[in-house]
């Protein structure tokens, strides 16, 4: 073998190694058909990964996935500019795959607003999202599903929701409370939970005047479940923050 044959050797080594150490990553929605047209409140947001590529992706590995809601990307808690990574606690084999489970109300975005939602898989190592999409992924094509979804229609509204007795006013983190009879409210029980049922905020309060604000003590923005006792009676609304 003269010398440039054995250069034309090894730089076929190297793409056939290069090419086989490559991957091809698909989602697939569980619950719905690719482009089709959704009003389901709670939305069904589970999806499939598939390894589609004969490459085994070895354990340790971290694969990014998340959705992409009009042109936006979001991570499974729906946090606006994030993404979400799973170690891999075993191989990936060929033909191999894993369901991501999220059921989930929408977020108060608008009454009736149509938007457009992927289910992505990045791939595999930070650079598959920050360097550019699905990098070391051969098959981009298959990476995301896609639907159009309707937002409902609300019952509640993000300046003001009025209940009976007492009114809830969302000014940014805080509410307000009031008794429309000017009397004062006295014994107040606080309790916010996030869309999973987590009780992130619990709180008793003695309140003299017929007004009362308080500050809710999170710092991620999102739909949450206010409940609040006062005078024996409870009162559940949804809240942004």
């Amino acid at each position: 073998m003269n010398r440039n044959s054995f250069y034309i050797f090894l730089i076929l080594l190297f793409c056939f190694k290069y090419t086989k150490a490559q991957y091809d990553l698909s989602a697939t929605w569980n619950a719905y058909e690719e482009g089709t047209y959704i009003e389901d409140s709670p939305f069904n947001g589970s999806f499939t990964i598939i390894n589609e590529g004969d490459y085994t992706i070895p354990e340790n590995d971290t694969i990014w996935y998340g959705y992409i809601i009009d042109d936006l990307s979001y991570d499974i808690g729906l946090n606006v500019g994030y993404y979400t990574g799973m170690i891999l606690t075993e191989p990936l084999n060929s033909g191999e795959e894993i369901v991501i489970g999220n059921v989930f109300e929408w977020p108060l975005w608008g009454s009736g607003k149509v938007i457009d939602v992927c289910a992505v898989v990045y791939g595999v190592g930070i650079e598959s999202y920050l360097v550019d999409f699905y990098t070391g992924d051969y098959n981009s094509f298959n990476n995301k599903t896609c639907l159009t979804a309707v937002l409902p229609d609300y019952t509640t509204s993000l300046e003001e929701v009025s209940i009976e007795s007492v009114e809830m006013i969302n000014f940014e983190n805080r509410i307000k409370l009031s008794s429309n009879d000017h009397e004062s409210l006295g014994l107040v029980n606080i309790e916010v939970y996030d869309l999973q049922g987590k009780s992130i905020v619990k709180t008793e309060l003695m309140v003299q005047n017929s007004v009362l604000w308080y500050e809710i003590p999170t710092s991620t923005k999102g739909l949450y479940i206010v409940s609040i006792s006062v005078n024996g009676r409870t009162f559940t609304s949804k809240l942004v923050f």
